[in-house]
């Protein structure tokens, strides 16, 4: 018997070409703030608002969970959203592992999450152990390096926006970084 294929997958938010435009500029301004190779800073083509991290899923489970998906969210309507304006680091400034920019969803967001963290729960996954918090991994700091205090002062340029799908992704590892793949995707209601 053969064996099993695997799927690292994740669910998330795409963004659009303004969100993903903004965000380079920022990274490229707050880049300068910190020492060269300190920081691995995240390309524009996987820039998303992640919901849920599934992990390796065995490869035949991937069209159910896109139909599962389909039916936790097509009724679900279009999200006004906005980027915070300061820097988010993660865990904390004092030893930060991961440079991101806040996202304010609302309630509306933060029920969502709960929603596909409960269905996820339903079909075998983990439970998160921390709380959702809504942001956009613009980078992760290498081996090494921080705390930063430049970065925890560091600015995002504010920007209102619409989270209006929700992507299931592969996430593929390659020796030049991860590389996503939308494996099924579904639009919120207008």
């Amino acid at each position: 018997m053969g064996r099993k294929t695997t799927r690292r997958l994740f669910l998330g938010m795409p963004l659009s070409d303004e969100v993903r435009d903004s965000l380079m500029r920022d990274m490229a301004r707050l880049a300068k703030l910190v020492p060269e190779r300190s920081v691995g800073w995240v390309p524009e083509a996987n820039l998303h608002l992640t919901l849920k991290f599934l992990g390796e899923v065995d490869e035949e489970r991937v069209g159910r969970l896109s139909i599962g998906l389909s039916e936790k969210c097509s009724a679900w309507g279009v999200m006004a959203s906005a980027l915070h304006e300061g820097v988010v680091l993660f865990p904390g400034a004092r030893r930060p592992r991961v440079v991101a920019a806040g996202v304010e969803g609302g309630d509306r967001l933060l029920h969502l999450a709960a929603r596909l963290e409960l269905w996820a729960e339903k079909e075998g996954f983990p439970r998160e152990k921390r709380a959702f918090r809504p942001h956009i991994t613009i980078g992760r700091v290498r081996k090494g390096g921080g705390p930063f205090p430049e970065l925890s002062g560091g600015r995002i340029t504010p920007l209102a926006f619409a989270l209006d799908r929700v992507t299931l992704y592969e996430s593929r590892l390659t020796p030049k970084g991860a590389q996503y793949i939308a494996c099924g995707s579904v639009g919120l209601a207008p």
